[in-house]
Parts: C-alpha cells; sequence; structure tokens
C-alpha cells in the first residue's frame, strides 16, 4: 500500500549465498530509490564494500539485463552501467528514473550474501 503522497517501502534481503535480488515491482514508479543498510564483512556480506546495479526486465520470471545509463560511457565497452562503486552501505540513493518504465526490477551486488543475509529497502515514490 502507498502511503502518504505515492511512497511504499519494499524490504527484501539477499539470501545466503546470494548476490541478486528477487523480482522487485516498481511498473510506474516516478522514482525508485535504493536503502542499502551498513555492508560488514563477515556478519552479511563477504566484504565491507561492493558494487550495486539495477536489472530490469518486463517479467518477473524474464532475462534481467543491467540497466545502462544514457549517454555515458566508459572506455572499454562503450556504455556504463548503473552501478554505486565501491561503497560501503548505509545509502539511500536514487535509481535512474527509466527504472519505473519496466515491470521489474532486481538489485545485483558484485559481492553475495553470508549466512544471515543482507537487507535492504526498496523505495518507490508514485
Amino acid at each position: 500500500m502507498y502511503g502518504q503522497y505515492g511512497h511504499k517501502v519494499l524490504n527484501y534481503t539477499l539470501a545466503s549465498g546470494a548476490s541478486l535480488s528477487d523480482a522487485i515491482p516498481v511498473l510506474g514508479a516516478n522514482q525508485v530509490m535504493i536503502e542499502f543498510a551498513t555492508m560488514t564483512s563477515g556478519t552479511n556480506l563477504k566484504s565491507a564494500t561492493a558494487n550495486a546495479y539495477i536489472q530490469v526486465c518486463n517479467t518477473s520470471t524474464g532475462t534481467f539485463r543491467r540497466l545502462v545509463v544514457a549517454g555515458q560511457y566508459s572506455a572499454g565497452s562503450g556504455l556504463k552501467d548503473w552501478e554505486v562503486p565501491q561503497f560501503s552501505g548505509n545509502r539511500i540513493v536514487m535509481g535512474p528514473t527509466a527504472t519505473g518504465n519496466w515491470a521489474y526490477m532486481k538489485v545485483e551486488m558484485s559481492i553475495s550474501a553470508l549466512t544471515a543475509g543482507y537487507s535492504f529497502a526498496v523505495h518507490i515514490l508514485q
């Protein structure tokens, strides 16, 4: 259910050994923000820092692909993935506005969760 001003918060946990979240419904969102908890090496993740990416798809079971930032290019591939590079959590990060044009998104981490899992929240503004 959406709260005041169309703000909905969805809580997710990366399962033990996982580096990719379940499909998160975001269709029609004006803005998507990801609230990352503090990353603790040996407690919830295998490292205290990680890169985070957004993957999108039109179905919850289809092939998810990383979202690319339009107009930004890296020297190696010619395209630049949307990412939060080498951070340690404890941040709320705004995703690209294009995220809401897709039916579903997944959060991908460059390292996997430990037994305790890694929890984060997705804020959707309508």
